[in-house]
């Protein structure tokens, strides 16, 4: 033991040369012999192989669109607008990310990265927007807490779940897992710290000073992430999309863009008359609105991710169930809340704010606690699956009652 250290120590020759080699650092734009793909990539690959084309089984829905949105101009009962719309995002969203993940097989990874990195939770983000303008600050955290959960907990649940009625087991690669745990984590930490501290001695005013110090950073690390991928270490990840199978686009770039900008105004469309009728949806029904917030809406703006999710994984793909999952979870967790409460400074709404109160936060916290335990084997099974999905009731039945 003590000639491997010195070796290692001093790069002699000989047989312990290969640690030393091991131990040295890689210099700038130096080829590696181990590349993966990176969150983008594993994300837009697997929404691109999931998704399949414009048309499928939930394109019958897009018959709710134009019912959703006569309701709405026709000042129809809350319920009526809620429902209508509610089924007719669903296949939009389907159709937004498909125009997504076809722009970007016309581009190169670096602007395909940013499209997926823009456009991968464009739902979420028109469904927040409404709502800021609306000044329903507190749906727009419950949606976002929401989808978070919705991903890690029932899209990753169901992912592992059906996938494991094809595999017996499956694999999934340490670099995806580590790569996006970490900023994860660290954009749990940055919903912490306001929570806690409005729990303390923190006013209003300085729960949303705080929040927004918090939001500035947690962007700003979103934005250092993504120049890392695509800039500074990109040679980490090139050639992994030549050495897999890589989807071809199913219509042309000119009708791809098409698609994109007239879905995008159909979604903040439809959801303006959806989030305006949630309050008058849950009344009617007899259901809490913040259980319609945090459960109900997340199945909207996660479509696209349930449904590629599940696809790829009964496919055997799982590393790209597991980059749809937890990909999307970042992106919300980093990109869209920020994003959100800087928003609202800046165009003078009343200021949002990352105070998720004390319950969200622990079980935001528990959530992840319990998804790395999961994943700490690198494998799943239809168990691990059943697990997540009990889970996700459990958190479910908590809220209805919260």
């Amino acid at each position: 033991q003590g000639s491997l250290r010195k070796a290692a120590r001093t790069g002699s020759a000989g047989g312990y040369g290969s640690v030393e080699r091991m131990t040295s650092s890689v210099r700038w734009g130096a080829p590696t012999r181990e590349m993966t793909a990176s969150l983008l990539q594993m994300r837009g690959k697997g929404m691109s192989a999931g998704l399949g084309g414009y048309l499928t089984p939930w394109s019958v829905l897009l018959i709710f669109v134009p019912l959703g949105v006569l309701a709405g101009m026709l000042d129809m009962s809350k319920t009526i607008i809620f429902i209508t719309n509610f089924l007719g995002i669903i296949p939009l969203a389907l159709v937004l990310g498909t125009a997504t993940e076809d722009i970007a097989l016309y581009t190169n990874e670096t602007i395909g990265g940013l499209l997926n990195a823009s456009f991968g939770n464009a739902v979420e983000l028109i469904i927040s927007i409404n709502a800021l303008r609306l000044g329903l600050n507190d749906l727009i955290k419950a949606t976002l807490i929401g989808s978070i959960l919705s991903n890690l907990l029932l899209v990753m649940g169901c992912a592992f779940l059906f996938g494991g009625f094809v595999f017996q087991t499956q694999e999934v690669s340490r670099a995806i897992v580590s790569s996006t745990t970490g900023l994860l984590a660290i954009s749990v930490f940055a919903f912490t710290i306001p929570s806690v501290f409005a729990l303390t001695s923190g006013s209003r005013t300085e729960v949303d000073r705080v929040s927004l110090l918090a939001s500035i950073g947690l962007f700003s690390l979103y934005l250092m992430y993504l120049f890392y991928q695509l800039v500074t270490h990109k040679n980490l990840f090139e050639g992994v999309e030549e050495e897999e199978e890589k989807g071809s686009p199913n219509v042309s770039l000119p009708a791809a863009i098409a698609i994109l900008l007239v879905t995008c105004g159909l979604v903040s469309w439809t959801s303006e008359y959806l989030v305006d009728s949630v309050e008058g949806f849950a009344k009617g029904l007899g259901l809490p609105s913040f259980f319609v917030s945090v459960i109900l809406l997340p199945i909207v703006g996660n479509a696209a991710e349930h449904f590629s999710a599940v696809t790829v994984s009964m496919k055997g793909k799982l590393d790209l169930s597991v980059g749809i999952a937890i990909g999307s979870s970042v992106q919300i967790a980093a990109f869209v809340a920020p994003f959100m409460v800087i928003v609202s400074w800046i165009f003078g709404f009343p200021h949002l704010n990352l105070n998720f109160h004390a319950f969200e936060t622990v079980i935001l916290v528990l959530v992840v606690v319990v998804i790395n335990v999961i994943l700490s084997d690198l494998r799943t099974d239809w168990l691990e699956g059943a697990i997540l999905l009990v889970a996700y009731i459990i958190v479910a039945t908590a809220f209805f009652y919260y």
